[in-house]
């Protein structure tokens, strides 16, 4: 019987799509853009949103699509589309921060497949190999990025492909003014990234526990991926704290409060760790858990992924174990490290912070002459 439900679901969602695409492209079909915005899943508008605004307010034919429902995007954002309705609308250029991109997926007309990284992490670990194959555009964030892009290209034999140093899209949002938190119980911030051992599922339970005994504000925001993958322990975990007074639960894509409220964070390999340091200029404590892989070639091209390389220079590398993690909690609390250097790690890896949508609407109007 659950086959049966899964496979009515599965038809029902298909139909649903159908309908959504026909619709949209009745509204938009016989349009011509100059750029299509596109995300893959609600939650990739957030890096590719001041570029759109920004494209539109120089006066460029923008429309912003996503395959993920309307009412998972900002109001203001995303007509729905599948990536075969994309291919029936007419634009000079598609922007998307989704990877993973099919050759087939683009608009009519399309000139520009235009990559906007949607993490400061190195794109040869954490991807596929083939993850950038189908883009003639990659914004990079920021050095490591060129160095990476110029070796991926050479291993794949990918020819003229244009790299333009634009930076993280969403710094332009956690770049802005923030309300200062009311709490005055120190704060800490647990952003676990996926991958095997990762500090949620190896240790999180009995991580805040500890925090929480020891009258700590916890929050804990989980990477989409586990909230997708391991719903169970998600639910799990928020249902064993939930009647805890300093347990609080910031669902990803949801808000970025908690970057702004957090006194110190908590992660492993999750690029949230490089946004916390760079825009609060605050340490962050690495749990030296397994490294999270999709791409087991990745040293082929000899280059050290920038989460691995930054992480004794954004804070210190800590063992898995909930005494060490809550040792150095304290001492961050007690005696803050030196920060000195992490504005200087920003410029370098991090490009155009908090202006990064004039950035990359200035590099596509070069694009689109």
């Amino acid at each position: 019987m659950r086959l049966v439900h899964r496979v009515v679901s599965k038809v029902q969602r298909t139909g649903e799509t159908i309908l959504s695409d026909v619709a949209t492209l009745t509204r938009l079909g016989r349009q011509s853009y100059d750029v299509v915005f596109f995300s893959g899943a609600a939650i990739d508008e957030a890096w590719i949103r001041t570029t759109y605004d920004e494209c539109v307010r120089r006066g460029l034919r923008c429309i912003s699509v996503a395959s993920a429902p309307r009412k998972a995007a900002r109001a203001v954002s995303a007509e729905p589309a599948s990536l075969n309705a994309l291919r029936l609308l007419r634009a000079k250029a598609l922007v998307t921060a989704s990877s993973g991109l099919p050759a087939h997926a683009r608009p009519l007309g399309c000139r520009h497949v235009i990559h906007m990284p949607h993490s400061l992490v190195s794109l040869h670990m954490v991807y596929p190999e083939d993850a950038f194959d189908h883009y003639n555009v990659l914004f990079a964030c920021g050095d490591h990025h060129l160095e990476e892009i110029a070796a991926i290209d050479r291993m794949r034999s990918i020819r003229d492909r244009r790299v333009e140093r634009v930076g993280y899209g969403r710094s332009d949002l956690l770049a802005q003014p923030r309300s200062p938190s009311v709490s005055t119980t120190p704060t800490v911030l647990i952003a676990p990234s996926w991958g095997a051992e990762n500090v949620l599922e190896s240790i999180g339970q009995e991580l805040i526990a500890s925090l929480l005994a020891a009258k700590r504000r916890v929050i804990l925001r989980p990477h989409p991926v586990i909230c997708h993958e391991r719903p169970a322990l998600v639910t799990r975990i928020r249902a064993n704290f939930s009647t805890e007074p300093g347990f609080e639960f910031e669902a990803p894509g949801s808000s970025d409060r908690s970057l702004g409220e957090a006194d110190v964070m908590v992660s492993d390999f999750s690029g949230i760790a490089m946004e916390f340091a760079f825009a609060r200029n605050r340490p962050v404590i690495f749990v030296d858990v397994a490294r999270k892989v999709r791409n087991p070639r990745y040293t082929a091209l000899g280059i050290t992924p920038i989460e691995i390389e930054l992480r004794s220079r954004l804070g210190v590398v800590v063992p898995p174990t909930v005494e060490a993690i809550c040792s150095h909690i304290e001492q961050s609390l007690a005696a803050p490290r030196d920060t000195s250097t992490i504005a200087e790690l920003r410029d370098r890896y991090a490009y155009n912070w908090g202006c990064t949508g004039r950035a990359a609407t200035a590099a596509i109007e070069r694009l689109l002459g």
